[in-house]
């Protein structure tokens, strides 16, 4: 599932992308195929690091904890 596809289901359930955040921040620390390849798994993890690069301190998405296990859940029903 390509890494556009799985960043639009996580924003239909509330996972929404910080502010200025773009693919290339996701593509800067793994390749697209590594995302691509075994969807949600790379994205999720991701989701929860600062990004590899400068300015520093930054992150992903704002929330991460309860939520991303809510939605670990969720896809885990819808993607079996």
């Amino acid at each position: 599932m390509k890494l556009e596809q799985q960043l639009e289901i996580l924003n239909s359930m509330g996972i929404t992308l910080n502010k200025n955040v773009t693919i290339d921040d996701f593509l800067y620390s793994f390749d697209r195929k590594a995302y691509e390849s075994s969807p949600f798994d790379l994205v999720l993890f991701v989701l929860g690091i600062e990004i590899e690069k400068e300015p520093w301190g930054r992150y992903l998405v704002q929330m991460y904890g309860t939520l991303i296990l809510n939605v670990l859940f969720l896809l885990g029903t819808m993607f079996p």
